[in-house]
């Protein structure tokens, strides 16, 4: 739907959907342990039909927790991460086919961090942001259009065939930013193009060198994938063997060149 006049223009009235209270974003009890046992659990609703755009004069609440469809803003966000972002905004990404990310503010950095990267190196049309809302048994969750997945630590593997599965499945098809970016901290870049016509193109990560493979790119025979010295010594060897044969020929040409 998009900006609206006396309705919606994603700049005014913010406060009707979010107090500015820093106890959304901000942890204020230490970083939670993980447990590498607990599974993720993943769920869908077979019929997420709900979504009735409603002005600002109007709030919106959510009996699910975290909600994957709804009424919402007509003003969807611009892809990408944020301080905080409530859900009345992301849940019209989730309708255009973007992927959320949510993370507790508590939960472990080095797993968001994870799953951040994974994310981002999946599809331009994420949205990334804090939300106080999760338990600690499942404090990040991946999101499409009626679909959820809760982890408590990142299994790159599940992680990505979720996002391959329900990405790109909203009802609506539209590849554009929105116009709401308050509190955006960095704007989605592009993966493959503006319509993410390959999901996880680098597989189970953001980045073939993050997982320490051997870029696709690069071929197995190529001298950058030997060793510094290794290629040191082979270059001396050439020049070694190229002085032997200047040195041979100028003793057996010699001769020939003599009164």
């Amino acid at each position: 739907m998009g900006v609206t006049p006396g309705c919606d223009d994603g700049q005014t009235s913010l406060d009707v959907d979010w107090n500015g209270l820093s106890r959304d974003y901000w942890c204020t009890e230490g970083q939670w342990k993980t447990n590498a046992s607990a599974p993720p659990v993943q769920s869908c609703d077979p019929s997420p039909n709900q979504r009735t755009h409603y002005c600002m004069n109007d709030k919106i609440a959510y009996t699910d927790v975290p909600p994957t469809y709804g009424d919402h803003r007509p003003v969807w966000p611009v892809y990408g991460e944020y301080k905080y972002a409530p859900p009345q905004r992301w849940i019209h990404s989730l309708e255009h086919g973007a992927v959320v990310m949510l993370y507790h503010p508590c939960a472990n950095m080095v797993q968001v961090d994870k799953l951040r990267t994974l994310v981002r190196g999946c599809l331009r049309r994420h949205l990334i942001t804090p939300y106080n809302k999760l338990p600690r048994s499942t404090p990040m969750a991946l999101l499409t259009w009626g679909c959820k997945l809760l982890m408590n630590v990142v299994d790159e593997r599940v992680a990505v065939e979720f996002i391959k599965t329900h990405a790109d499945r909203g009802p609506e098809k539209l590849f554009e930013d929105g116009v709401f970016s308050y509190n955006l901290i960095k704007r989605a870049a592009m993966i493959t193009d503006a319509g993410d016509s390959v999901i996880c193109p680098s597989g189970t990560s953001g980045s073939n060198a993050a997982l320490g493979q051997p870029s696709q790119f690069l071929p197995a025979t190529s001298s950058a994938s030997f060793p510094v010295t290794y290629r040191f010594l082979m270059s001396w060897t050439h020049v070694i063997a190229l002085s032997v044969s200047l040195i041979v020929f100028s003793v057996v040409v010699s001769p020939f060149g003599q009164d």
